[in-house]
């Protein structure tokens, strides 16, 4: 395992700069996209919940789950350790980075496990993404992007097919940090289980417009971020998708008990058999 904070691969140029010419072209030749502008607007709010609360006004009518998620005390995360896939895939590159990464007392830091394919990709998408993770962990930065009524307001908008209840994000500034769009909660206990819509503000002239989505859980009790996903739109060119899935070791000093996969049920003489390679 290689030090944290660089790639443990037996590549010489990993941790140091691309050659030129790598850097400054994508594959028809026209200038790289501004993936290091994309890259930090997709882990601002990793892991843990800040509540949203929002001043009760004399006559404001708010259903029961919207209020019950402004009344939801804030659920930090101070400490974490947690393996990250990350995928890319768009206007002909794709690249893939296993890491693993682990925030405490001392910092955010990674490690580098595993990596292939574009070297534009593997370090101005997923290298630049960890980096300005780590400087808005060490400058406190990371508050631009909580759930806080200094960042967003907030309205009930109805029920989903799947009985979550769905709220209206209202960014209150155009920056790339923050979403327009909405956050789907459960309807008993408010808590989150998706943030989607686009970034307020692109990432520049070429990535004109960024959808993301971000999926929460509750392991072990605490709320977390269990994955990213987004499409960013590249003017002329194509769109570019981005991925990221964490599967976590422990967090805040709780151990996480790995998932065991899904067994996959064929019929078989009335019996229910688990398909060859997956177990129960």
């Amino acid at each position: 395992m290689g030090e944290a904070g660089t790639a443990s691969l037996p590549h010489a140029d990993r941790g140091s700069s691309r050659p030129c010419d790598r850097a400054r072209t994508d594959v028809e030749g026209k200038p790289v996209l501004q993936l290091k502008v994309i890259a930090g607007t997709m882990l601002l709010a990793t892991a843990g919940v800040p509540a949203l609360r929002a001043e009760s006004q004399p006559g404001s009518t708010v259903d029961a789950t919207l209020t019950r998620f402004l009344a939801r005390p804030d659920e930090p995360v101070d400490s974490y350790r947690a393996r990250r896939v990350l995928r890319a895939e768009g206007v002909g590159k794709w690249a893939r980075m296993e890491v693993l990464v682990e925030l405490d007392e001392g910092g955010f830091r990674w490690t580098v496990l595993s990596e292939e394919g574009s070297p534009d990709l593997l370090e101005k998408a997923f290298l630049t993404m960890l980096e300005k993770e780590q400087e808005a962990y060490a400058s406190g930065r990371n508050g631009r992007a909580s759930l806080t009524p200094a960042n967003y307001e907030l309205d009930a908008e109805g029920r989903e097919s799947d009985g979550l209840v769905r709220l209206r994000l209202h960014p209150r500034r155009k920056e790339t940090a923050l979403v327009d769009g909405h956050i789907l909660v459960t309807p008993d206990t408010a808590d989150i289980v998706r943030v989607e819509g686009k970034l307020a503000r692109g990432a520049g002239f070429w990535a004109h417009k960024i959808e993301v989505v971000r999926r929460y859980e509750r392991l072990g009790g605490h709320r977390v971020l269990m994955g990213v996903e987004s499409t960013v739109h590249v003017r002329f060119v194509g769109k570019i998708h981005i991925t990221g899935d964490f599967t976590y070791e422990w967090i805040d000093g709780d151990a996480i008990a790995p998932r065991r996969p899904a067994a996959v049920l064929v019929a078989s003489s009335g019996l229910d058999t688990p398909l060859p390679g997956v177990g129960r």
